[in-house]
């Protein structure tokens, strides 16, 4: 890697930092060049060699994000292992704690959220279809809501609370809710 391309990254990397830092206090679309520019200090004319707008940051960290969910997800439904799941998102998160800080708070972009449910729901419907339950269908998507509402929110309060609490111990703990409230529907 030569010189240009840490300069690269490096300027990207405090372009992404400041956004997530300002959307704290304020949604993405309140923010404006300046204010990035100025937290980064960066000038503007590199902030738009880079990117757009400060949605444009959003919307590729949000990519990532996706991207990184989905290789989750995927595994926990092949796998049907809840626990997996719960603890690969909070490991995510503890990696990139300033992103789950934003995305669990008042600031976030509920458009993300929404992709991600209806993706999950998509998928999880189908595998539970193709499994040949004889549940029937509305059932099945009131499981996935009231499973997929109860992990969201204790993830939500797990981030908000700080991120003390043992990922390990939380994911196995909503695993077995998750499965002992399955076990009851299926």
């Amino acid at each position: 890697m030569n010189l240009k391309d840490k300069r690269v990254i490096h300027t990207r990397r405090v372009l992404r930092q400041a956004l997530l830092d300002l959307m704290k206090k304020k949604p993405a679309s309140q923010i404006t060049v300046k204010e990035i520019c100025v937290l980064a200090d960066v000038n503007r004319n590199t902030f738009y060699s880079h990117y757009g707008t400060p949605v444009d940051i959003l919307a590729e960290i949000e990519s990532e994000y996706y991207e990184k969910m989905r290789q989750i997800q995927e595994s926990a439904i092949r796998t049907g292992d809840v626990s997996s799941l719960v603890l690969g998102i909070m490991n995510m998160l503890l990696e990139n704690k300033d992103f789950g800080l934003v995305l669990y708070g008042g600031n976030n972009d509920k458009r993300m959220n929404d992709r991600n449910y209806n993706d999950a729901y998509s998928r999880v419907m189908l595998t539970w279809i193709e499994t040949g339950t004889a549940t029937q269908a509305d059932h099945l998507r009131w499981l996935f809501t009231f499973l997929s509402g109860g992990i969201d929110s204790m993830i939500r309060s797990w981030v908000q609370n700080g991120m003390q609490e043992d990922p390990h111990v939380l994911a196995s703990l909503a695993g077995k809710m998750c499965d002992a409230s399955s076990s009851s529907i299926f």
